[in-house]
């Protein structure tokens, strides 16, 4: 398994033997990003990709103490949600 950035396509990408099996758009704007909406395969859900997307972004983007973060997905606010030690790290 491996998560990687691309920049190119403003998403984190999931991706096993190659395949890209989730993903996790967002958007840039004044030190904050927004994560906008997650994708996985419908035949890849249940495994636990989508949660592994997130905490890797959220990783990543923590490496600025300046970023912070705007959950518009569903699916990142509930994570968000879940797990309070994380909330310094939302925008205002």
């Amino acid at each position: 398994m491996e998560i990687t950035r691309s920049n190119e396509h403003s998403r984190y990408e999931l991706r096993e033997e190659g395949e890209v099996h989730a993903t996790l758009a967002f958007t840039e704007r004044n030190g904050v990003t927004l994560l906008t909406y997650s994708y996985t395969e419908p035949t890849q859900r249940g495994r636990g990709l989508a949660a592994k997307l997130v905490e890797f972004a959220i990783e990543d983007i923590s490496q600025d103490p300046t970023h912070k973060i705007t959950p518009t997905c569903g699916y990142v606010r509930g994570w968000f949600a879940n797990h309070p030690e994380h909330q310094g790290l939302l925008a205002d």
